[in-house]
């Protein structure tokens, strides 16, 4: 099932919260992070696309009740890094366990 449904899902389009500014770490290296709220059964959503052959590594910080999954690769996850293909990954970042109050997670993309 999918998270993205209309606009506003594009990494790091439309954040919930406060986007930063992307940095370059060094020549081949690029990362990104965006602030969101997550609560209950409201997953939020995005897209990024990759080269064949990258290495992309993703990480989740600031809740210890929310994780992401990665539609068609992996599930609730914190902190995962994979080969890539080149093709669009849609990212849904989500409470892990229910609850009716919002938790400020910060989503990190790195691709080399």
């Amino acid at each position: 099932m999918s998270c993205c449904r209309g606009n506003g899902c594009r990494w790091p389009t439309r954040p919930a919260v406060k986007p930063h500014k992307p940095r370059y770490q060094s020549l081949g290296y690029s990362s990104g992070e965006i602030a969101a709220y997550v609560i209950e059964y409201e997953p939020k959503c995005f897209i990024f696309g990759t080269g064949a052959g990258q290495t992309a590594r993703l990480q989740l910080f600031g809740s210890n009740n929310a994780c992401f999954t990665f539609k068609d690769v992996i599930d609730c996850q914190d902190d995962y890094s994979f080969r890539t293909q080149r093709r669009n990954y849609e990212v849904g970042v989500f409470q892990l366990f229910p609850r009716r109050s919002y938790e400020e997670v910060t989503l990190r993309l790195t691709i080399r």
